[in-house]
């Protein structure tokens, strides 16, 4: 789910994401700046763990 223009909820159990780019754009690295494991309550994203590059 698109939060932003740069952010993205990805929801679930166990999940693996694995990310496409679209034709003719090219990078030199791709990776993650952070995740958050946590829930949402009054439509507000509470964020319980959170793992950086570093985890």
């Amino acid at each position: 789910m698109q939060n932003s223009a740069d952010a993205f909820y990805i929801l679930g159990h166990g999940i693996k994401a694995d990310f496409v780019l679209k034709n003719g754009v090219t990078i030199k690295h791709l990776g993650y700046r952070f995740i958050e494991k946590g829930h949402f309550k009054n439509n507000e994203f509470i964020t319980a763990k959170l793992w950086n590059g570093d985890k």
